[in-house]
């Protein structure tokens, strides 16, 4: 009778030492540094650390800080550190942290979740010892002309650290899980680094579905310098419209193609260059088209609210 009396006092006190041990270094975790965020070593944990603090974190049960960095773990190949100068602010530039993420994993259940899970060494294994995390990434990167090439999510920080994910208004306006083709860089070479993206638009009627395509101006508060609405109201038998940046004219600057998308490019239709005077894109060939359509970047949502509201937000866009 003793044996198994043993046997599970050491186990009450492995499973004891395990959560006290993950609670105190919970509670005692420094401040997170720009330094630990830059270095691929430590960048994981830090980030992890600035997360646990925000709104998406406390909405957790009691259980799952414990085992939150366990799963955060699992679910990040590497996490690319981007650094981006702010004009006139030489010393306070912002930097955008690019998550490789399994995206959709969930939770470990701990080990004492059931009386099958205690006897089973696996689940204590890897709720213990989760896989560890590829450090793959450069120490910090540079923004660049080169499309991402998959999908990242995408977090901003001051420079001195600090996770302005839940500031208001919010990075992007949410809109922080990147496609592919995006280009993050200064394309318009006016000094500051812009994110070129599309958000997929939805109304009352599902009809009425459209792809918004935005520059955004990265700082510490994104300003979108840029909106054309593209795929609006498209029907199943009409091609599918995409976006490329390039530099069409070789002055240096990357021009916004847009057009069909032909396989993984696209089949340019439309070309936008820098304005420098007026500080937008232009197209030489108007505002409008049959399948796109510039809008203010100022009221962009209420203007397309009221075009689907008229039956206006479907082809062609320029009546």
């Amino acid at each position: 009778m003793k044996q198994p009396i043993v046997r599970g006092t050491v186990l009450a006190l492995v499973v004891t030492s395990s959560v006290g041990f993950v609670v105190y270094s919970h509670l005692r975790t420094p401040p997170v540094s720009l330094a630990d965020l830059i270095d691929p070593e430590t960048r994981l944990l830090s980030y992890h650390r600035l997360w646990s603090q925000t709104e998406e974190a406390r909405h957790y049960d009691f259980y799952k800080p414990l085992l939150s960095y366990s799963t955060f773990r699992r679910a990040h190949r590497s996490i690319r550190f981007v650094k981006v100068p702010v004009p006139g602010e030489p010393d306070h530039p912002v930097y955008l942290t690019l998550r490789d993420n399994d995206f959709g994993i969930s939770h470990l259940k701990p080990p004492w979740s059931s009386w099958e899970n205690v006897r089973e060494w696996s689940k204590w294994k890897n709720w213990l010892f989760p896989s560890p995390h590829r450090v793959v990434a450069p120490p910090l990167e540079d923004p660049g002309p080169d499309p991402v090439k998959q999908r990242y999510v995408l977090s901003l920080h001051s420079h001195e650290g600090t996770l302005l994910d839940e500031e208001e208004p919010r990075p992007f306006g949410g809109a922080n899980v990147t496609e592919v083709n995006e280009v993050i860089d200064d394309i318009n070479r006016d000094g500051w680094v812009e994110r070129v993206h599309s958000d997929r638009l939805g109304f009352k009627d599902v009809n009425d579905s459209a792809e918004l395509l935005k520059v955004t101006r990265i700082h510490r508060e994104p300003e979108i310098i840029f909106t054309v609405v593209i795929n609006a109201g498209r029907e199943p038998s009409s091609s599918q419209w995409g976006y490329a940046c390039r530099d069409v004219d070789g002055n240096g600057t990357l021009e916004i193609e847009i057009g069909p998308k032909n396989g993984a490019d696209i089949s340019p239709e439309v070309t936008f260059f820098w304005n420098e005077a007026s500080a937008t894109f232009e197209s030489p060939s108007g505002k409008t088209g049959p399948h796109f359509l510039v809008v203010p970047t100022e009221n962009y949502w209420e203007i397309l609210e009221k075009r689907a509201a008229e039956k206006r937000l479907s082809y062609p866009l320029d009546r």
